[in-house]
């Protein structure tokens, strides 16, 4: 057990996605583990569907009020008050969103000494270049992330990525800690109904690259109209996804964010993703452990979780819609996919669980 500690997590939201997910599991897994590990989650905006998937015991602050010309210099401030009310013994931040200002409130309150541990969940250089003011956030992002006790990240790539970005070298600043099946989804006694052929579940943002999506499912549908496919999940792209949905005659099942995701794996014959870059998405695990067939775009980290022959990899529209055909029919045949993926994320769920909290809760403090 973890001697007495005090834990800050530093994010944006509890809306839908992967951060979001892993941060239930950590703190789960550290209340049942590290019970004498106290949790304190600060959130820019308390808000998002998780938020009733936190343990009842969670402590869950954020700013009573925003300016939202203001917003990022205020969450400083609220941050660096909340050092000194809650003295954690490290910090937990997600991001830039969550380590810009975790980092910079530690250099105000620096008689503190608070290590910051960095969960960079995402391919820096693709993600900053996509976000408001993408150089002024890389140059915090060069001059800030060195000051981390350590940043972890999901895969090889992403720290080769990173470690380019902020010229560390041989450094042990950035270090590889793969992302775990979440807790929540376990082994299953027997193979569901499929009644939904293609699924996408995740935010509905530029990232995504939805619209590359519907291109596919509008080819698709030309050769089977009678194509089932849900959506799941919210972002800045709904309304004009939808609309171009409507535009090009897609009977799309557009769902809104849900407690109840697990269920649409379940229905669903394939999770097809079709992001411009990714990290490494939490959705793959959990639609390969629900026996929904991952097709994936042929993005480095994919390539190195499946290699780079994997049937179910594909880089253009017309190698997708290919490959879809092949695996919608029959669904039996996908079982000798998933099996083997099925056993390395169930047999890893606990070992890189357990080795990313050992990473937060071990510090020099």
């Amino acid at each position: 057990m973890i001697k007495k500690k005090r834990l800050m997590i530093v994010f944006h939201d509890m809306k839908l996605g992967g951060i979001q997910k892993k941060t239930i599991d950590i703190v789960s897994f550290i209340q049942k583990n590290h019970p004498n590990v106290k949790i304190t989650l600060c959130l820019r905006n308390k808000t998002g569907i998780f938020l009733k998937q936190l343990p009842q015991n969670t402590i869950v602050i954020s700013p009573k009020f925003h300016t939202p010309k203001l917003d990022m210099i205020w969450f400083i401030f609220w941050i660096s008050i909340q050092l000194i009310k809650y003295n954690p013994t490290q910090i937990l931040a997600f991001l830039d969103l969550g380590a810009i200002p975790s980092l910079i409130a530690t250099k105000c309150i620096f008689w503190h000494h608070t290590p910051v541990i960095i969960g960079e969940d995402i391919l820096t250089s693709k993600y900053v270049y996509t976000e408001t003011f993408p150089k002024i956030r890389l140059w915090l992002i060069k001059t800030l992330y060195p000051n981390a006790h350590r940043v972890l990240v999901q895969t090889q790539i992403q720290k080769n990525d990173l470690d380019n970005i902020l010229n560390t070298g041989s450094s042990s600043l950035v270090q590889v800690s793969p992302n775990w099946l979440p807790l929540d989804y376990q082994s299953l006694p027997s193979i569901p109904k499929k009644d939904i052929d293609i699924l996408f579940v995740g935010r509905f943002d530029p990232q995504k690259n939805l619209f590359f999506f519907l291109d596919i499912i509008s080819d698709l549908k030309k050769i089977i109209p009678k194509l089932l496919v849900s959506m799941v999940g919210n972002g800045s792209d709904i309304s004009n996804l939808k609309s171009y949905a409507r535009k090009n005659h897609l009977h799309i099942q557009f769902v809104p964010q849900t407690l109840n995701i697990k269920s649409y794996y379940l229905r669903s014959k394939i999770y097809l993703l079709t992001s411009d870059y990714e990290g490494f998405p939490l959705t793959i695990l959990e639609a390969v452990a629900c026996f929904c067939l991952p097709v994936l775009r042929d993005l480095p980290e994919i390539l190195t979780f499946l290699g780079p022959k994997s049937p179910l990899i594909f880089h253009t529209r017309k190698q997708a819609v290919t490959t879809l055909i092949h695996r919608l029919t029959p669904v039996d045949s996908n079982l000798t996919l998933l099996k083997p993926i099925q056993n390395r994320i169930f047999a890893t769920q606990n070992q890189y669980l357990t080795n990313y909290v050992s990473q937060i809760l071990i510090s020099p403090r």
